[in-house]
């Protein structure tokens, strides 16, 4: 899977919004210095999402199927990271609580 990050105040505030389309193995990390109940914003998007919302390296929430008109989506609980990706991915890959994230930086 391919991911974006979005590390910065200004990445993190434009996300996905704007773009038309998120290809099938494409996603957007959201990266918190501090764990928080960050929200988010369907602002400017045009197509559904799912959130996974991480904690450290663990999955401890999933938001799925989250339609354009919703305006304030949170964890549950404090988080460190989040991950965007197309509604329905989480269920077509299996995705739970529990499971542990990890990732490479790629080099251009």
């Amino acid at each position: 899977m391919k991911v974006s990050l979005a590390d910065s105040d200004s990445e993190r505030r434009q996300g996905l919004s704007g773009r038309d389309f998120l290809a099938e193995d494409e996603g957007l990390l959201f990266v918190f210095e501090e764990p928080g109940r960050h929200g988010f914003w369907m602002k400017g998007m045009k197509f559904p999402l799912d959130f996974i919302w991480i904690k450290a390296d663990t999955v401890v929430e999933l938001t799925e199927a989250v339609e354009i008109t919703r305006m304030d989506i949170r964890p549950q609980q404090p988080v460190n990271r989040v991950l965007e990706v197309n509604s329905g991915f989480a269920a077509r890959n299996k995705i739970k609580i529990g499971d542990k994230v990890s990732y490479e930086p790629v080099s251009n």
